[in-house]
């Protein structure tokens, strides 16, 4: 593995990868080989070794979308390639080789998955840009000011909480399980399902889940309401 240490290298050999149309797998090609293990054989340690050898190209995939992103934003989209990645190739019928018969269309579907995943956020972002100025063009400031105060508190509340979480929850699996339980709606079985590797049961799920509430609390003293 030590020839593909680099990202520069990783990436040098995955664009000729993707553009060689000919290109066959063989016994000797680390690369496939790591990709079949992963799918066909559900070995963790090569889907781990997946994310790692391939975290650099997805970012770039992402960037190249979205240009205005945090490095906070860019490591949960990263998050979110892989787990479509995983979650749409686990599922696939019959050998891997079968519908992917060399490295470089594996990488073409990998990078669709970044591509795919950067247009969504793009999109989402409009999305919520619009509710703003619809919000800011409604009737709000016909309400009475008891209801106001208590909008403008549940705002401030949520804004304490989310930069909370942008400058404290720095472990990858922490916001990415905060992502998942808050913004995808997703139940912990469903996460336990789709994620084995970074939560292995559903107590795993809501122990996680209890310590990062837990922390927010004590550090912002919120013991008054649920936290996120």
């Amino acid at each position: 593995m030590s020839h593909l240490s680099s990202p520069q290298n990783i990436q040098k050999t995955a664009v000729n990868e993707i553009a060689s149309a000919k290109y066959e797998p063989t016994h000797s090609d680390e690369n496939y080989h790591l990709f079949i293990l992963a799918f066909q054989e559900r070995d963790e340690e090569a889907w781990r070794e997946i994310q790692k050898r391939y975290n650099y190209l997805v970012k770039k995939w992402i960037r190249s979308q979205v240009f205005m992103v945090s490095s906070i934003e860019l490591e949960d989209l990263t998050q979110i390639t892989f787990f479509k990645f995983w979650n749409i190739l686990s599922k696939q019928k019959g050998n891997l080789s079968n519908n992917f018969p060399f490295c470089g269309a594996i990488l073409k579907y990998l990078k669709r998955c970044a591509e795919t995943t950067a247009v969504e956020h793009l999109r989402k972002q409009r999305q919520l840009n619009h509710l703003d100025e619809k919000l800011k063009q409604s009737h709000l400031p016909t309400i009475d000011a008891q209801s106001r105060q208590q909008l403008d508190n549940a705002s401030e509340r949520s804004k304490l909480v989310r930069r909370w979480v942008a400058a404290n929850i720095n472990h990858p699996d922490e916001r990415l399980l905060l992502k998942l339980l808050f913004e995808y709606d997703m139940k912990p079985k469903e996460i336990v399902h789709k994620f084995p590797t970074q939560f292995p049961t559903q107590q795993f799920v809501y122990r996680l889940r209890e310590r990062i509430v837990k922390r927010a609390r004590r550090s912002m003293q919120l013991s008054s309401y649920a936290v996120y």
